[in-house]
């Protein structure tokens, strides 16, 4: 079958690379696509949400670009899976869990097809989402509740070692921000 790529790359460096290199037809960002209307049968973004300032309205954005039986597929790392400060990532804006990626994704407008949480090669452990416009009509979406896991690794780390190093440390102001944004996520 006739297949046609498409990416998005914000880096004028890696954007160069990916259309000569590659022969990719690539864009800085979303609102430069032609807009074409829907087009495309699958949009993936492997450890891209994280790095967004705003999770839903980027991925209210993709709703018009796909195609009606169209599937969006995410990745990011898990935040469940986080076991000292060395696992957060200063470029990490966001940081999701199995419940937190699946209610953003709801947020947005999508039905949760698939959530699982899985190991990459060269990457940390993540959770991936297969997304869709259409309802699945049953429980397709197996969700593992797992906010009291990323409570328990907390405590396991230290609650009051955690707290301290936060606040004492640049990463503490970010976290806040970030912190804020998921709580703003959650409470909308």
């Amino acid at each position: 079958p006739t297949i046609s790529v498409t990416g998005i790359e914000p880096g004028e460096g890696f954007l160069q690379y990916c259309s000569e290199a590659l022969h990719l037809q690539v864009f800085a960002s979303l609102e430069a696509l032609p807009k074409a209307g829907p087009a495309y049968d699958v949009i993936i973004a492997i450890h891209v949400l994280e790095h967004v300032d705003q999770p839903v309205d980027f991925l209210r954005a993709l709703r018009p670009l796909l195609l009606p039986d169209g599937v969006v597929l995410i990745d990011v790392p898990d935040a469940a899976a986080y076991s000292s400060l060395n696992d957060i990532h200063l470029a990490h804006l966001y940081h999701f869990s199995a419940h937190t990626l699946s209610r953003t994704a709801r947020k947005a407008g999508f039905f949760v097809q698939k959530i699982e949480r899985h190991r990459p090669p060269n990457h940390p452990p993540s959770v991936r989402a297969l997304l869709s416009l259409e309802d699945p009509g049953t429980e397709a979406a197996e969700l593992v509740d797992d906010r009291e896991a990323v409570f328990m690794r907390m405590e396991s780390v230290g609650k009051k070692v955690l707290a301290y190093r936060l606040k004492r440390s640049i990463l503490g102001r970010i976290l806040s921000r970030s912190w804020k944004r998921v709580r703003r996520i959650l409470t909308d």
